[in-house]
């Protein structure tokens, strides 16, 4: 078995070509694509603060253009023709077959590497305090890793040879065209769920800190943009039973190419649209540095004096409420402003002092529980075990 035949009758609508149309929509979305990572790159250079979520944001618009290259020639070559027509040259459908085959990997793994990058923008959010949910956001980074390598290999494997794909080859032996449906449509789910997960995972965080409910909306919406990418996905799946459809695989996977462009799009954007501040403020005239970041003109000089009456502040309450004054535990900390006005919602500021109420949340959490509990002979606690509250 290779690969099967194509239509044999004229289908309706004719000779169209609806290669035009994919390469305005791979090409537009890529070119605001390489502008957002451009900008998120010089944002980040100009406070110092590129991390893992940047570079792996990188690897995604790389794997996209790479997408969208492969994709060009595919469009260029009669790519978005039915197969019936192109089948007239066979060597030319080959070739254009074996281009969309080839394109597949680098659209898994750019949209497998856009998710990851917004976990990890989310690790670096939540700081080193909340356990629970660093594991949590571990697990999602290697098992989408792993599961976007599977679904690449299933692609070439699923052939023996592999260029029974793309031509008829005597003698090839080829898995039910489901077995790989039935993989990409997971995968698609997961991806899907991993995107409403990590749109919903900063409320988890941000409901508790005590500022204005106007910056808690902003901070919410930017950081649950990525529910816009998830939407896409769950319309991606749905096209991805054209991949069983060989018998005019062009026509048929018009639509998830399209969509599969659309959804790394969102994604970094989605995953773009909170680092961007320092740019504004360049473009306004203003201190990029300004912020808890302690960078910058007006804030170099105090960034050490800010930061340690920051965190006496804090080992002082914490050791007052922890003492039984203030009554019950609080779960909720007051975040104080370092500058006079602040219209960004997630400012270097407030993601500083995100973490550091997490930070106070934990450890007077962790006092509270051993004035009331007591820790034991071998230092361990008594019998209210600590949990983290945020």
């Amino acid at each position: 078995m290779s690969s099967p035949p194509p239509l044999s009758s004229p289908p309706p609508g004719g000779d169209e070509d609806r290669g035009p149309l994919l390469l305005a929509v791979f090409w537009t979305e890529t070119s605001l694509s390489v502008l957002i990572v451009a900008s998120r790159f010089y944002s980040r250079s100009a406070i110092k603060a590129l991390g893992a979520d940047d570079w792996a944001m990188l690897a995604t618009l790389i794997t996209l253009i790479l997408f969208c290259g492969f994709g060009t020639a595919y469009a260029l070559a009669g790519g978005g023709r039915h197969l019936y027509y192109l089948s007239q040259d066979p060597v030319h459908a080959s070739q254009i077959l074996k281009l969309n085959w080839i394109s597949q990997p680098f659209a898994i793994m750019s949209l497998g590497l856009g998710k990851i990058s917004v976990a990890f923008l989310m690790l670096r959010l939540i700081g080193g305090f909340v356990k629970a949910r660093r594991i949590f956001l571990w697990i999602i980074i290697i098992l989408t890793f792993i599961f976007s390598v599977v679904c690449c290999v299933l692609t070439f494997v699923q052939c023996t040879p592999t260029r029974a794909l793309w031509e008829p080859v005597p003698g090839a032996v080829c898995w039910d065209p489901a077995t790989q449906d039935d993989f990409s449509l997971f995968l698609g789910s997961w991806n899907a769920a991993v995107d409403f997960i990590l749109a919903i995972l900063p409320v988890t965080i941000i409901y508790k800190i005590k500022i204005s409910m106007n910056k808690k909306i902003g901070i919410c919406t930017l950081l649950s943009l990525g529910l816009l990418a998830g939407v896409c996905a769950c319309v991606k799946a749905a096209q991805l039973s054209s991949l069983t459809a060989r018998s005019d695989l062009t026509w048929n996977t018009f639509d998830l190419l399209a969509w599969t462009s659309s959804e790394t799009f969102l994604l970094i954007f989605c995953g773009s649209a909170s680092t961007l501040r320092p740019l504004l403020d360049i473009i306004r005239g203003r201190d990029p540095y300004r912020g808890s970041h302690g960078y910058g003109s007006g804030a170099r000089a105090n960034r050490s004096s800010n930061r340690e009456g920051r965190q006496s502040a804090r080992r002082s309450n914490a050791d007052k409420l922890s003492s039984g004054n203030g009554g019950s535990v609080s779960n909720q900390t007051r975040v104080e402003s370092d500058t006079g006005t602040e219209d960004w919602p997630l400012s270097p500021r407030v993601l500083k002092d995100i973490q550091e109420t997490v930070e106070f949340d934990v450890i007077h959490e962790r006092r509270y529980s051993e004035s009331h509990s007591g820790r034991s002979a071998d230092g361990g606690f008594g019998e209210h075990k600590f949990q983290d509250v945020v």
